[in-house]
């Protein structure tokens, strides 16, 4: 979900792991050759999940790498099953008032462009909270965690499951 710290804790934990790693938002905007917000304004939200699973795609299925997506990337069942086929899926579980906080002064979030952000963040994460919850191959809780802390808890959970 946005504001869940997909980005910084995706960076963080493939320093941990010594992996590279992808934004999917700032990959979308190099392909696009524009920001996220004008494509959402000028094209709309269905032709941004086009080009986000066209991103997804794009993506190398053999190469070992943390990827942060973003938080609609499981509207669509293509995207989950590519994902689940290629690695594994890490719910970054956080409460409404977290996300809030962490993206009520953000303008570079479209889909809480209107007269309620706070009512708008709800209804997305009421939206999509079941499909978060059964892609996930793992779901870790952030609030009240900073993204190092939120690292080293996925790096102990799937050494864990390695074994």
């Amino acid at each position: 979900m946005m504001g869940s710290g997909k980005s910084v804790t995706a960076e963080r934990l493939a320093a941990k792991l010594g992996l590279p790693w992808t934004d999917m938002d700032a990959l979308i905007e190099k392909r696009a050759g524009r920001l996220i917000p004008d494509i959402f304004s000028v094209d709309g939200e269905t032709r941004f999940r086009e080009l986000e699973s066209s991103a997804l795609e794009s993506l190398d299925a053999g190469r070992a790498e943390i990827v942060a997506t973003g938080g609609g990337i499981v509207t669509r069942p293509q995207n989950i099953a590519w994902m689940k086929k290629n690695g594994k899926i890490v719910y970054l579980e956080s409460s409404v008032e977290t996300l809030f906080k962490r993206t009520r002064r953000a303008a570079n979030r479209p889909l809480l462009s209107g007269a309620d952000p706070k009512e708008s963040l709800q209804r997305i994460f009421l939206e999509r909270k079941t499909l978060y919850e059964t892609s996930a191959d793992l779901k870790i809780v952030t609030d009240g965690k900073t993204a190092d802390q939120v690292a080293a808890e996925i790096q102990t959970v799937l050494e864990k499951k390695a074994v």
